[in-house]
Parts: C-alpha cells; sequence; structure tokens
C-alpha cells in the first residue's frame, strides 16, 4: 500500500506570497475498535463476527498559494485530489426483515459496505491576528466527489439505492474559531462549525439529512500560566444536527472544567 509523503514550498514574492505543494497518503487499520470509533451507534456483537477492511488513501494531494498582505493577515487558497479506497457507507435499518451475512439484523442498527471515492477541492482560508487580543480563523472547502467502485454491489440489489449518489459525505464545510482576550486574565472564544446537507442510505431508500449548524461560545479565566476555569455553551441555537440517520446531536448543552499546565 505505498503513498507518498511529501511537502514543497516555494517564496514567489519576499515577505507576501508563498506557493506550497502537499502530497502524502495513509493506511488504516481494519479493526473492531476502528468500526465502532466511526460508529459508536452499532451493535456490538455483529460488529465483534464482522470483518472489517481498512481504509487505504494512495494519494491525498493539495496545492496551494498564501498571501500576506500585511504583517496581521493571512489569505490562503488551495486545491486539492484524494483518491480514497475502502470507506465505509452506513445502511440504517429502519425495518426488520433486512438480513446481513445471513443473519438479521434488527430496527435502528446499521449495516454498511466499501466504496472506492475520488474527491476533487477548493477552498480557502483566512486568518487575522492583533497583538494577541484577537485571533480570527475562517476557512471553508468545496468537494466534487465521485464514485469509482461499490463493494458487494450484488448484495445491495434489494435495497433501493440511488446509483452514483454520495452518502454521508458533505458538499461543502465552513469552519469560524474566533479567540478574543479581554485582559490579563478573561478570555472568550467562539468555534464553530457548518456543512452541506447529506444522503444517509436506509432499507426504506435515500434520505437527506439536513445541514450542519453547530455555534458554540466559551470564556476563560486564568488565574495564572499553569491553572485556567473555563465555561462552554454549546449549541446556542439548540438545533439536533443528524449525526447518522435516526441519531441528533443534544440540544443546548454546557461544560465547567479546569485546565492545568504543568
Amino acid at each position: 500500500a505505498p503513498s507518498p509523503n511529501v511537502y514543497f514550498e516555494a517564496q514567489l514574492a519576499p515577505k507576501w506570497a508563498t506557493m506550497y505543494v502537499n502530497a502524502q497518503g495513509s493506511l488504516g487499520t481494519g479493526s473492531f475498535r476502528t468500526g465502532m470509533k466511526a460508529n459508536p451507534y452499532l451493535e456490538i456483537l455483529p460488529g465483534i463476527a464482522s470483518t472489517h477492511a481498512c481504509s487505504y488513501t494512495p494519494i491525498d494531494a493539495e496545492l496551494g498559494f498564501r498571501f500576506r498582505p500585511q504583517k496581521n493577515l493571512l489569505i490562503q487558497v488551495h486545491g486539492g485530489y484524494a483518491l480514497m479506497n475502502n470507506r465505509t457507507t452506513w445502511v440504517a435499518i429502519v425495518d426488520t426483515s433486512y438480513t446481513n451475512l445471513g443473519q438479521s439484523v434488527v430496527s435502528g442498527d446499521y449495516s454498511y459496505f466499501y466504496s472506492d471515492y475520488a474527491r476533487w477541492k477548493i477552498g480557502a482560508a483566512f486568518s487575522y491576528h492583533y497583538q494577541d487580543i484577537i485571533n480570527i480563523h475562517l476557512w471553508g472547502d468545496y468537494y466534487i466527489w465521485s464514485i469509482s467502485d461499490m463493494d458487494a454491489r450484488t448484495n445491495l440489489s434489494h435495497l433501493a439505492y440511488t446509483e452514483g449518489r454520495i452518502y454521508d459525505r458533505p458538499d461543502w464545510e465552513i469552519g469560524l474559531r474566533i479567540d478574543a482576550r479581554v485582559d490579563e486574565h478573561w478570555s472568550l472564544y467562539s468555534d464553530n462549525h457548518f456543512a452541506g446537507s447529506r444522503w444517509a442510505l436506509t432499507t426504506k431508500g435515500d434520505k437527506q439529512l439536513r445541514p450542519t449548524i453547530d455555534i458554540n461560545l466559551g470564556c476563560q479565566y486564568e488565574f495564572n500560566k499553569s491553572l485556567a476555569l473555563y465555561l462552554e455553551l454549546n449549541n446556542i441555537i439548540c438545533r439536533y444536527n443528524d449525526i447518522f440517520y435516526g441519531y441528533q446531536t443534544p440540544g443546548i448543552n454546557g461544560v465547567i472544567g479546569v485546565n492545568w499546565k504543568f
């Protein structure tokens, strides 16, 4: 399972323009543990008995340019291509008549199969930093997916799936992180994630999941360089984002914690 691990960077203009190329790949592990990590809602016993394929990315390459029009601002634009093999597609079981490997699968569980994908992307990132007072990072990517192989296609003859449709993967993603320091002790932050709608495959046909909107706020009080107390308020708009078909994130929720560096 060969793959590259290459990074190249060139300074196009002193201090303000850079070009880079990054090409790498990866080989995952096919195990019960990685399967449950990818989808913690799986029934445990069928997962133990199943044979899990390892994911393999022969290449994930990106070409990009970084521009610094002034010292506090960095702008990046990039495009890329990735070939990803043995990637899981989940099948939500919404009735009790479905069988997998000759065994009945209960409603609420998931079956799965493997597919090979090619993914093109184009995106940009914006970073602004001012005197350790405010730091803003905004990034976004738009994806163009294509499926090159659907494993165990003959075993899906009883499913009402759509030929060539990409399941479980959004067409775009956006992230926004803002950190602001009020004084030497107090700081505020907001960490947010947005993604396009996805298609889910179920035993009752295709179901479209809603776009993801996840907005989180937090504040932190630093007693000294080693000890800090923080408070986070997550999903402040109380949106029940779809994790998988039939499972959603909790509504608004909060966390109080302590950071101790030693």
